[in-house]
Parts: structure tokens; sequence; C-alpha cells
């Protein structure tokens, strides 16, 4: 999984990600947070997605459907796209 957003919303989802869960980068649209290291992970520029081999893409901010939008013309699939409720009703049949 790729995680859109490093801020707000990021701080207050992060505990509910499945173990299951691999975060294989971190993007976000504040190039002051490029290069920086949250989790372990790079905080990288959403350009970036053209290099990065994922499943699904989680937007963790608050303006989802901007973020959506911006990674549909980056050439991400809508189906790869999720948001928070999306992820956590995916999670919880793989729990049942």
């Amino acid at each position: 999984v790729i995680i859109f957003g490093t801020g707000v919303w990021y701080r207050k989802y992060r505990s509910i990600l499945s173990e299951n869960t691999r975060v294989v980068a971190l993007l976000d649209n504040n190039s002051d947070k490029w290069g920086r290291i949250l989790d372990g992970c790079v905080i990288q520029s959403p350009e970036n997605i053209k290099f990065l081999r994922y499943d699904k893409i989680l937007i963790l901010c608050k303006d989802s459907n901007r973020i959506k939008n911006q990674l549909i013309n980056f050439g991400v699939l809508e189906q790869d796209i999720w948001d928070i409720k999306k992820y956590k009703e995916t999670e919880l049949q793989f729990r049942l």
C-alpha cells in the first residue's frame, strides 16, 4: 500500500492499519516533507507514483477527492485508490 498524506489524518488513522498492510511509500504534496523519514518510510513527491509498485493507494487526508483526481491524472486506476472508509470495510471483510 502507498499512503498519500502524512499530516493530521495520517497520525489519526495509522494505528488502525492492519499488521497485514505493508506500507511501501508515503506521498505528500508538501514539498517541505519530501525526503524526510516517517515511520520508516521516506516521504516522496506524488509524481514518483510512476516509479513505485503497489496494490492500493490509501488517501489519508481531508481533501480526498482532489487527491484522487490528482492520482488519476498520474495514471493510477480509480479502483486502486481507497479512502479510509473503503480500507476499513475491506479489512473487516478479511478478518471475518
